[in-house]
Protein backbone atom coordinates (compact mmCIF):
# COMPACT_ATOMS: atom_id res chain seq x y z
CA UNK A 1 0.00 0.00 0.00
CA UNK A 2 0.86 3.56 -0.55
CA UNK A 3 -0.39 6.57 1.50
CA UNK A 4 0.06 10.20 0.44
CA UNK A 5 -0.59 13.46 2.39
CA UNK A 6 -0.52 16.71 1.60
CA UNK A 7 -0.89 19.65 4.20
CA UNK A 8 -1.39 23.77 3.76
CA UNK A 9 -2.45 23.78 -0.17
CA UNK A 10 -4.29 26.45 -1.28
CA UNK A 11 -6.35 26.78 -4.36
CA UNK A 12 -8.09 29.88 -5.80
CA UNK A 13 -10.68 29.61 -8.19
CA UNK A 14 -12.89 32.29 -10.02
CA UNK A 15 -15.68 32.53 -12.44
CA UNK A 16 -19.37 33.04 -13.25
CA UNK A 17 -21.91 31.63 -11.72
CA UNK A 18 -26.40 31.07 -12.13
CA UNK A 19 -29.09 30.18 -10.18
CA UNK A 20 -32.08 30.12 -9.29
CA UNK A 21 -33.83 31.71 -5.58
CA UNK A 22 -36.84 29.45 -5.39
CA UNK A 23 -39.76 31.46 -3.89
CA UNK A 24 -37.43 32.64 -1.11
CA UNK A 25 -39.00 35.43 1.44
CA UNK A 26 -42.67 34.90 -0.33
CA UNK A 27 -41.07 36.04 -3.64
CA UNK A 28 -41.67 34.00 -7.11
CA UNK A 29 -37.72 32.11 -8.16
CA UNK A 30 -35.63 34.65 -9.39
CA UNK A 31 -32.77 34.18 -11.60
CA UNK A 32 -29.23 35.18 -9.47
CA UNK A 33 -26.12 35.77 -12.79
CA UNK A 34 -22.82 36.59 -11.34
CA UNK A 35 -19.06 36.96 -10.89
CA UNK A 36 -17.71 34.52 -7.69
CA UNK A 37 -13.41 34.09 -6.53
CA UNK A 38 -13.31 31.74 -3.77
CA UNK A 39 -10.02 30.81 -1.99
CA UNK A 40 -9.75 27.67 -0.18
CA UNK A 41 -7.07 27.50 2.07
CA UNK A 42 -5.08 25.36 4.49
CA UNK A 43 -6.25 22.13 2.66
CA UNK A 44 -4.98 18.69 3.97
CA UNK A 45 -5.38 15.76 1.86
CA UNK A 46 -4.54 11.87 2.56
CA UNK A 47 -4.72 8.93 0.30
CA UNK A 48 -3.84 5.62 0.42
CA UNK A 49 -3.51 3.30 -2.49
CA UNK A 50 -3.65 -0.36 -3.10
CA UNK A 51 -1.61 -1.56 -5.74
CA UNK A 52 -1.70 -5.10 -7.40
CA UNK A 53 -2.15 -7.27 -10.51
CA UNK A 54 -5.03 -7.41 -13.12
CA UNK A 55 -6.41 -10.45 -14.33
CA UNK A 56 -3.41 -10.35 -17.33
CA UNK A 57 -1.56 -9.60 -14.77
CA UNK A 58 -0.56 -5.60 -15.32
CA UNK A 59 0.03 -3.46 -12.51
CA UNK A 60 -3.26 -2.28 -10.96
CA UNK A 61 -3.76 0.39 -8.84
CA UNK A 62 -6.84 1.34 -6.65
CA UNK A 63 -7.85 4.07 -4.21
CA UNK A 64 -8.69 2.25 -0.69
CA UNK A 65 -9.00 5.41 1.41
CA UNK A 66 -8.81 9.62 0.42
CA UNK A 67 -9.85 12.24 3.02
CA UNK A 68 -9.71 16.14 2.02
CA UNK A 69 -10.03 19.02 4.75
CA UNK A 70 -10.49 22.52 3.75
CA UNK A 71 -9.79 24.74 6.83
CA UNK A 72 -10.54 27.57 5.15
CA UNK A 73 -13.24 29.36 2.47
CA UNK A 74 -12.62 32.99 1.83
CA UNK A 75 -15.99 33.73 -0.95
CA UNK A 76 -16.92 36.59 -2.42
CA UNK A 77 -19.90 37.48 -5.35
CA UNK A 78 -20.28 40.30 -7.04
CA UNK A 79 -22.33 41.45 -10.06
CA UNK A 80 -25.56 39.88 -8.76
CA UNK A 81 -27.42 43.42 -8.17
CA UNK A 82 -26.65 45.42 -5.18
CA UNK A 83 -29.22 43.82 -3.41
CA UNK A 84 -27.81 39.96 -3.83
CA UNK A 85 -24.43 41.82 -3.67
CA UNK A 86 -25.51 42.25 0.03
CA UNK A 87 -27.63 39.13 1.24
CA UNK A 88 -25.01 36.52 -0.51
CA UNK A 89 -22.11 38.25 1.20
CA UNK A 90 -24.01 38.65 4.41
CA UNK A 91 -24.66 34.89 4.60
CA UNK A 92 -21.37 34.11 3.41
CA UNK A 93 -20.47 31.84 6.61
CA UNK A 94 -23.76 29.60 6.07
CA UNK A 95 -23.38 29.23 1.94
CA UNK A 96 -19.60 28.49 3.07
CA UNK A 97 -20.68 25.99 5.85
CA UNK A 98 -22.56 24.10 3.01
CA UNK A 99 -19.70 24.85 0.10
CA UNK A 100 -16.69 22.83 2.00
CA UNK A 101 -18.20 19.61 2.47
CA UNK A 102 -19.48 18.85 -0.93
CA UNK A 103 -16.11 20.11 -2.46
CA UNK A 104 -14.00 18.13 -0.11
CA UNK A 105 -16.04 14.98 -1.49
CA UNK A 106 -15.54 16.13 -5.45
CA UNK A 107 -11.56 16.29 -4.18
CA UNK A 108 -11.74 12.76 -3.34
CA UNK A 109 -14.18 11.89 -6.20
CA UNK A 110 -11.62 13.28 -8.75
CA UNK A 111 -8.70 11.62 -7.35
CA UNK A 112 -10.39 8.20 -7.34
CA UNK A 113 -11.32 8.82 -11.15
CA UNK A 114 -7.33 9.53 -11.78
CA UNK A 115 -6.37 6.83 -9.30
CA UNK A 116 -8.84 3.80 -10.16
CA UNK A 117 -9.46 4.68 -13.87
CA UNK A 118 -6.73 6.89 -15.86
CA UNK A 119 -3.31 5.64 -14.21
CA UNK A 120 -5.12 1.98 -14.99
CA UNK A 121 -5.44 3.07 -18.20
CA UNK A 122 -1.91 3.84 -18.50
CA UNK A 123 -0.35 0.96 -16.33
CA UNK A 124 -2.47 -1.06 -18.61
CA UNK A 125 -0.59 -0.07 -21.78
CA UNK A 126 2.90 -1.31 -20.19
CA UNK A 127 4.69 -4.18 -21.76
CA UNK A 128 4.92 -7.13 -19.49
CA UNK A 129 7.74 -8.94 -19.26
Amino acid sequence: MFTWSMARMHIRAMGNFEALLNRALLIPTVPIRGHFEALMGHIKLNIAVKMGRSSIGTPLVQTSYCKAEIGYVDLHVKNTGVITDFFINAFKSFLIANFKPMVEEKMCGMIKKVVNKDMNNILATMPLQ
